[in-house]
């Protein structure tokens, strides 16, 4: 399997004509066995209805749902990290910059994937109701892969 996100740090010099490329996702902070990556995230306005607290003073409530997508890789086992190099001319790095992408081959490894979802009721201070759900991959990195969206162009992979 292949999930497409965006490198960590891209950076050109001009005097050598070479991109440097990194991969390095961030530790799970509840696994420390995992590294991960955010692959999507998306929030949804769900409107707002008309509260009321005990004492019967009345308030607008807005709804929301924050959604996360993340991949998450063994530490012990695979690839976790890349950094890499690239040459690639002034003229064609100007134009790919902006459309350079990290592709992270996986194999799924138990327990494949996990969701959790957390709630916030709205109170009067902060008469804000939010769901955050939180989507995870499980895997082994089998090798990064940097490229050209715009092209198809591969620049660089690991190993």
């Amino acid at each position: 399997y292949a999930f497409v996100a965006a490198p960590t740090a891209i950076s050109y010099d001009a005097d050598t004509e070479m991109f440097k490329l990194e991969f390095k996702p961030a530790l799970a902070l509840t696994n420390v066995n995992y590294v991960f990556v955010s692959l999507k995230q998306k929030g949804e306005d769900m409107g707002s209805y008309l509260a009321q607290n005990a004492f019967g003073a009345s308030f607008r409530v807005t709804k929301s749902l924050f959604a996360s997508y993340e991949l998450w890789l063994a530490k012990a086992e695979g690839v976790t990290s890349c950094v890499s190099s690239a040459k690639v001319n002034l003229d064609e790095a100007k134009a790919m910059k902006p459309h350079i992408l990290a592709l992270a081959v996986i194999r799924p490894i138990q327990p494949y994937t996990s969701e959790t979802e957390t709630f916030k009721d709205p109170t009067f201070r902060n008469p804000h109701e939010s769901i955050s759900r939180k989507q995870i991959i499980y895997g082994r990195g089998l090798g990064i892969r940097f490229y050209d969206r715009g092209s198809g162009r591969t620049l660089s992979s690991c190993p």
